[in-house]
């Protein structure tokens, strides 16, 4: 049965390499429930896994597969083909980006997608399945997963009509695991333009052996020449050629409880000011004890535009990381000053530094 599933997963998909898909549904539901009305939907179950360390901690309920899914290396040509077809895809020249990933063979698709959930109209480069089948070390068959990603370059949604020049970016959506849903609430609630999720797991490709998670190739945090931050990079030209500013980029990464006990709830991070000097806000969400998933709840946290919303887990805090480099530890970041940046009427950015800010109901 699971070979009949997985042949008409992979029937569909393929039915749409030569043309832009067109779909209408739930996009929640399809980066993490059920959306019946898309080729395939909960995206992040068939991300790309890989533990070959002990340096990562997974969900509970994710035991992670090496033969589930995979990352492609790039060549230097084939970034600069996937390039191209990022050129067309943002610029919306749909159909010649679809024709461009045919002609240099990326099993990806682009998909101009109607979201029910948020009413806007949203365009997304997304991953063919393969046929792959990880049943998570169990028997029962309900929680199989069937279909994973061969080069595991990530998933890419753009918001044309967005009133802020914001990318989200996911790079760790493995052992990150809650970050893909903050990621996408985020996106809604600061109207952002881009938000990007990486495809595949640090530890599915890297310089062996692997003692650090700076040897790891399949993350577009340690490793440049990685599809994610080619896409990265358009985008941030993208904002700049429209605004004459810098884009702000909202990175969401996670960190286990029992690691970083006593640190302080929220911490905020404007980043190292690299060499594009972009405005950058990374932000650590703490998973609690047990690692159990009950009822979602909706907190509020002060601090962000607007009073930002999101739907939290309530074994999840919403933290982020203090000041450090993009490539740092985690236990380079923690326990340094904060600072953040707040979103200006204007849409503007303004530094303020040492903030302590606390939860309103």
């Amino acid at each position: 049965m699971h070979r009949i599933v997985c042949l008409a997963v992979l029937l569909l998909s393929f039915s749409g390499l030569g043309s832009v898909i067109t779909e209408v549904g739930s996009l929640r539901g399809f980066i993490y429930g059920s959306e019946p009305t898309c080729v395939y939907d909960n995206w992040v179950s068939h991300v790309s896994e890989g533990k070959v360390s002990g340096l990562n901690v997974y969900a509970p309920w994710e035991v992670q597969n090496n033969d589930f899914g995979d990352y492609h290396i790039p060549t230097e040509e084939e970034l600069r083909c996937w390039g191209m077809v990022v050129d067309d895809f943002l610029a919306l020249e749909l159909v010649s980006a679809q024709q461009k990933i045919r002609q240099f063979g990326f099993p990806y698709q682009v998909v101009d997608f109607q979201d029910l959930d948020s009413g806007r109209n949203l365009f997304i480069l997304r991953e063919i399945l393969n046929g792959d089948i990880d049943n998570n070390g169990t028997t029962d068959s309900t929680d199989d997963e069937i279909g994973s990603f061969d080069y595991g370059w990530g998933l890419y949604l753009y918001n044309p009509d967005s009133s802020r020049p914001i990318v989200i970016t996911v790079p760790h959506p493995c052992d990150d695991y809650p970050a893909p849903v903050f990621a996408l609430e985020a996106f809604y609630k600061l109207d952002a333009r881009f938000l990007m999720i990486a495809g595949a797991g640090r530890e599915v490709a890297f310089n062996p052996p692997y003692h650090s998670n700076n040897q790891s190739i399949s993350d577009p945090s340690r490793y440049a020449e990685h599809p994610f931050n080619e896409l990265y990079q358009r985008t941030g030209h993208q904002i700049r050629g429209i605004t004459g500013k810098t884009e702000f980029s909202l990175q969401i990464h996670t960190y286990d409880w029992h690691k970083y006990q006593n640190k302080p709830n929220v911490m905020l991070s404007a980043g190292s000011g690299g060499s594009d000097n972009c405005s950058s806000l990374l932000v650590l969400l703490h998973l609690t004890e047990g690692g159990a998933l009950p009822q979602y709840s909706t907190r509020r946290f002060s601090i962000l535009p607007q009073n930002f919303v999101y739907q939290q887990h309530p074994g999840f805090s919403l933290l982020s990381f203090p000041q450090a480099g993009l490539g740092a530890t985690v236990s380079e970041f923690l326990g340094n000053s904060a600072s953040a940046w707040i979103l200006g009427n204007d849409a503007t950015w303004q530094l303020q530094t040492s903030l302590n800010p606390t939860r309103v109901s």
